[in-house]
């Protein structure tokens, strides 16, 4: 199956919203960065990171934390401290 893995990160993406608050408090304000490189959005203590390069590495630093979910070369979901 070719899009086994889209489909595990759907999943995986699904699971997190409904396990963690900070993913799913709509009343939690969203800050939202669009570059050529890259889209991130943070909510309470996730970023969820895009990369729009197509590269191995993100085009951006990645804040501190545990990476609770990635897509190789695509995405990542950090968990971190509250700013």
């Amino acid at each position: 199956e070719p899009h086994a893995a889209l489909l595990d990160w759907y999943r995986t993406l699904i699971g997190l919203r409904h396990a963690e608050r900070d993913l799913r408090d709509a009343t939690l304000p969203v800050d939202v960065e669009v570059t050529s490189q890259h889209a991130l959005m943070r909510r309470g203590s996730f970023t969820v990171a895009v990369w729009l390069t197509g590269a191995d590495v993100p085009p951006v630093p990645l804040p501190e934390g545990r990476v609770v979910a990635s897509f190789p070369g695509s995405a990542a979901v950090v968990q971190h401290a509250q700013r």
